[in-house]
């Protein structure tokens, strides 16, 4: 094998490891929450869920009213 093709395509291997290097971002999360809003950021909800979450809330009951002595004491 020639030196100069062998010295070529070790040249051209280094210069793929070099870009793969530097096309994957690595991101650093401070906590456990900041990598869920991240995500919750980048995925979006199919439409069937988004439907049959808005019709579970509706079917949730409302808030019970305040107990009397609280309406009384206006608190």
């Amino acid at each position: 094998m020639n030196p100069q093709s062998q010295r070529l395509r070790s040249d051209s291997a280094q210069s793929n490891l070099s870009s793969t290097k530097s096309a994957s971002l690595v991101h650093e999360f401070q906590s456990a929450e900041d990598l869920v809003r991240a995500d919750a950021a980048a995925t979006q909800v199919p439409a069937v869920i988004e439907q049959r979450l808005a019709q579970s809330i509706s079917q949730e009951p409302s808030a019970a009213p305040k107990p009397w002595w609280k309406r009384l004491l206006g608190t």
